[in-house]
């Protein structure tokens, strides 16, 4: 996978500490690789695992971790970098929505399903309706 940056990072320091992070050796784990990292594999290790997870949330995560275990070959980080939205991270605050990504990785390891945890990920940005209309 590549190394992260995002599209407005100039508009947070939050959001360059994060694609710091894609770079440093101590986050060079899969348990840390998303989707907006540019996951890519040949077709053989893909279809050896079955692709990814029919989940709403954390597929890219699952897959990475499951291309890990295959071999190190399987799995590399890339010295180049790819951009991201920053869309969800500004509209939410950078360090808000990266916690809340923490807590459901969290909540995700400690055995909460993917379906599960979609609710606390939805909720997060826009509280439902029923919530709304409680308050």
């Amino acid at each position: 996978c590549f190394q992260l940056q995002f599209d407005e990072q100039q508009k947070s320091t939050a959001l360059q500490f994060g694609s710091f992070c894609t770079r440093s050796w101590m986050f060079r784990t899969t348990r840390f690789v998303f989707g907006d990292r540019a996951i890519f594999v040949r077709r053989s290790a893909f279809e050896t695992l079955g692709g990814y997870q029919e989940w709403p949330l954390l597929e890219d995560v699952d897959f990475a971790m499951r291309l890990e275990r295959i071999g190190w070959r399987a799995f590399a980080f890339l010295p180049l970098t790819v951009t991201t939205s920053a869309r969800r991270m500004l509209e939410t605050g950078p360090w808000k929505q990266q916690l809340l990504n923490t807590c459901i990785i969290i909540a995700w390891y400690l055995g909460i399903s993917p379906e599960r945890l979609r609710a606390w990920y939805r909720y997060a940005l826009t509280p439902p309706a029923s919530a709304a209309k409680n308050q």
